[in-house]
């Protein structure tokens, strides 16, 4: 009976270069269905032919010279295929790729593309690959439930039709200065958003966040000090003094996230009052915020978090702060 290899991890081979350089994968990996490569620094690609079929979930981190996932342009023997023959690879090389349901790639500085063809990925995960400057032509499938897009500092759109993904749940954006946001807007059932950085916010705010009536989580973060801030950023925005904009939030949202304001000094009244489940609300950085609304924050309100809010805090002190008596109701309170 043969024995299949079915998970795998690759640690620390600074000399692998590929799994496979003549376009043929041992047998022993042709049926492996999660493959993990990790501090492989020599890695070019993971094979030279074609990733195997049963490959589910794949992922990639501190492959600092990894330019793409599969490389068929010199396969041995193929340089005199005929143009039929190869339109058929193509569409076998295409139809393996698009088995794969997780992908995840961190730290890979020198990848330059996305393979096309992934047509039932549900998670995808991209952070800290500066070389990657778009998605592939055809966007992402719609099967996506899940995108994180990080500190891509060159990735200058995202995926085409993202506005259509109806299965999309989770969204990160952040420390992506050159992203800018698409003029359809997001997928209206997004339950769960964080955003980094003024040049999506910004328009975010402009399109409409209220649009997203399934929203639960959001986390917002203008981005205006630390590794966000470069040649290709502004800060324009952070300097609002108040947030958010009466009817900006939708009413579903049960957790809420505000980072790094950085001029913030007040939370606008009917605008909360309006957050009728709203059950966790975290404040962080945000230096010059001194009050809470007149009103108090909404009744539904279970865990209040405050974080680096220096003056806030000073007001939050229990049974004498100034603010005190609008948060006494809430029953987990954290004020770091």
């Amino acid at each position: 009976m043969d024995a299949w290899l079915l998970n795998l991890m690759i640690d620390y081979c600074p000399s692998l270069m590929s799994l496979s350089s003549t376009g043929q994968l041992p047998k022993t990996l042709e049926h492996v269905g999660s493959l993990k490569i990790y501090n492989c620094y020599s890695l070019t690609c993971i094979v030279r032919g074609q990733l195997p079929s049963s490959l589910r979930k794949l992922s990639v981190m501190n492959c600092t010279t990894l330019k793409c996932l599969s490389d068929n342009t010199e396969d041995v023997g193929t340089s005199s295929l005929s143009s039929s023959s190869a339109m058929h690879r193509e569409n076998i090389d295409n139809a393996r790729i698009s088995q794969l349901e997780d992908l995840e790639i961190m730290d890979c500085d020198s990848l330059e593309s996305l393979p096309e063809g992934l047509h039932n990925l549900n998670f995808l995960r991209i952070i800290k690959c500066d070389c990657l400057f778009s998605f592939p032509d055809e966007g992402l499938p719609s099967t996506i439930r899940n995108v994180n897009i990080s500190d891509c500092g060159n990735l200058k759109a995202l995926p085409n039709g993202i506005h259509t993904l109806n299965s999309l749940q989770t969204l990160t954006i952040s420390h992506c200065p050159r992203i800018t946001f698409p003029e359809e807007g997001l997928p209206t059932n997004l339950t769960s958003l964080t955003v980094v950085g003024p040049n999506i916010w910004k328009p975010l705010m402009a399109w409409g966040l209220h649009k997203l009536t399934s929203l639960k989580y959001l986390n917002i973060e203008w981005g205006w000090h630390g590794p966000f801030l470069t040649s290709h950023s502004t800060i324009e925005g952070s300097d609002a003094e108040s947030f958010p904009e009466e009817g900006m939030l939708p009413p579903s949202l049960t957790r809420l996230v505000i980072c790094e304001f950085a001029k913030l000094k007040y939370l606008s009244s009917q605008a909360f009052q309006n957050l009728t489940s709203l059950q966790h609300l975290e404040i962080s950085g945000c230096p010059y915020l001194t009050s809470f609304p007149e009103e108090g924050l909404p009744s539904s309100l279970s865990v209040l978090t405050i974080v680096r809010c220096s003056l806030l805090k000073e007001k939050c002190k229990k049974n004498e702060g100034q603010e005190w008596s609008k948060i006494a109701h809430i029953p987990g309170i954290r004020i770091l």
